[in-house]
């Protein structure tokens, strides 16, 4: 846990992006409750704009690929070899 934590920690360290994820995280974590809801409408906007918001924080201020991402393409390359 503590690896992670770090690893968090140092992949933001813009306070601008650090911003943006701290508002991001939540509205995800919104949408994935409106989900069980079956408030779809609502989900969406929350997921997309929760993703968008840290998206954003990533490109603009640390210029570094989004965590979810990282763990997808490392994925791919175990598995192509």
């Amino acid at each position: 846990m503590e690896n992670i934590i770090s690893s968090f920690l140092m992949r933001h360290q813009h306070p601008v992006s650090m911003t943006l994820h701290i508002i991001g995280i939540p509205l995800t974590i919104l949408g994935v409750f409106e989900l069980f809801r079956k408030k779809w409408k609502s989900a969406l906007i929350y997921i997309f704009a929760g993703y968008l918001l840290q998206y954003l924080g990533h490109l603009l201020f640390e210029h570094n690929q989004m965590g979810e991402w990282v763990l997808i393409t490392d994925l791919v390359k175990k598995i192509a070899g």
